[in-house]
C-alpha cells in the first residue's frame, strides 16, 4: 500500500454554487475580496510579543497536528509528503520567530542609529 501522499490523496469533489435571484450570465466573480484588501495591515507596528505568541502557537498546533496524523498513518518505508510539509512549515515558523526576536521593531530605529 502506497501511503506517500496520505492524507493528500487525489480526490475529485464537485462543488456547485447556486444563486436564486440571478442567472449564470449575471453573476461575475471578479475578486472583490482582493479589491477591498488593505495591505497596510502587514506594515503596521505591533508588539513583538503578540507576533511571537502567534508564531509559537502556530508551532504548537503543528506539533499537535503531526502527533494526531502520525498515529493514523501506518508505518511504511517511504517518508510521507505530510511529514515534508510539516518540516518545511516548522522551518518557516522558526525563522519567522527568530526574526521577530532579532530584528528591531520598526525601520525608524535603524535611521535613528545612522544619524
Amino acid at each position: 500500500m502506497d501511503l506517500t501522499y496520505f492524507p493528500f490523496d487525489v480526490q475529485t469533489c464537485v462543488v456547485g454554487f447556486d444563486t436564486y435571484t440571478y442567472n449564470y450570465s449575471m453573476v461575475t466573480q471578479n475578486g472583490a475580496i482582493w479589491r477591498d484588501f488593505d495591505k497596510r495591515i502587514f506594515k503596521s507596528v505591533d508588539e513583538k510579543l503578540i507576533k511571537l505568541t502567534l508564531g509559537l502557537t502556530t508551532m504548537m498546533s503543528m506539533t499537535v497536528l503531526l502527533d494526531l496524523v502520525s498515529n493514523q498513518i501506518p508505518k511504511t518505508s517511504q517518508f510521507p509528503v505530510l511529514g515534508i510539509y510539516v518540516i518545511i512549515d516548522f522551518c518557516i515558523i522558526g525563522v519567522s520567530c527568530a526574526l521577530i526576536v532579532i530584528l528591531p521593531r520598526d525601520k525608524g530605529s535603524w535611521k535613528a542609529k545612522e544619524a
